[in-house]
């Protein structure tokens, strides 16, 4: 699979109970933008890594998937938004090339970015780790919101809160994931 992006089925719904950090998650994904934003440690990654591994289960990131309690066994559900997938196998194996004298590392994302976006799965949705829009300049980080913005697709996008801007994603649906005082996990719908 490819670092950082990955195509899974469109996803309408997605729970967790006892998985990671979460002992009971559960929520609804526009067939748009979807972010989910948060410090390190919130529990974000936790949720586009049960995605992925709900989707593949023999993909390599049991580790972080670990149950919320000792000795209970961990359930992620997810609800398709459709039925019909067709994926392009050879557009699937691309792998970002690593940046030349004169291309920075945003740049390189930035354009691994633009590439998955246009790639056209019917029924797919992209999900994209933290690392691609952390790694980016202002400059860039203000082309990837349009991308994002534009995509035409299900994203599924995770931004660090230091980078994140709800005026950068007005027509978005916003989660924000949080600890509380109790040092409790949290999810709060933003927009």
């Amino acid at each position: 699979m490819n670092p950082f992006i990955w195509h899974v089925p469109a996803i309408r719904r997605l729970s967790l109970t006892g998985i990671g950090c979460w002992d009971a998650l559960s929520l609804e994904f526009a067939p748009a933008l979807n972010i989910v934003t948060g410090t390190g440690g919130s529990g974000k990654s936790t949720i586009l890594r049960a995605m992925r591994y709900a989707v593949n289960p023999l993909d390599n990131i049991p580790h972080s998937l670990v149950t919320a309690h000792p000795f209970v066994a961990g359930r992620i559900e997810i609800e398709f938004l459709g039925p019909e997938i067709s994926v392009d196998k050879s557009a699937r194996d691309k792998v970002p090339v690593n940046p030349g004298k004169s291309e920075s590392l945003g740049q390189v994302m930035l354009a691994f970015l633009r590439s998955r976006l246009r790639e056209k799965h019917q029924g797919m949705a992209l999900l994209v780790e933290e690392e691609i829009t952390s790694c980016l300049d202002d400059g860039q980080y203000s082309q990837a919101a349009t991308l994002l913005n534009g995509a035409g697709k299900q994203v599924i996008c995770l931004i660090h809160s230091h980078r994140f801007s709800a005026g950068d994603f007005s027509g978005a649906r916003v989660y924000r994931c949080y600890i509380d005082d109790e040092d409790s996990h949290q999810i709060e719908k933003l927009q």
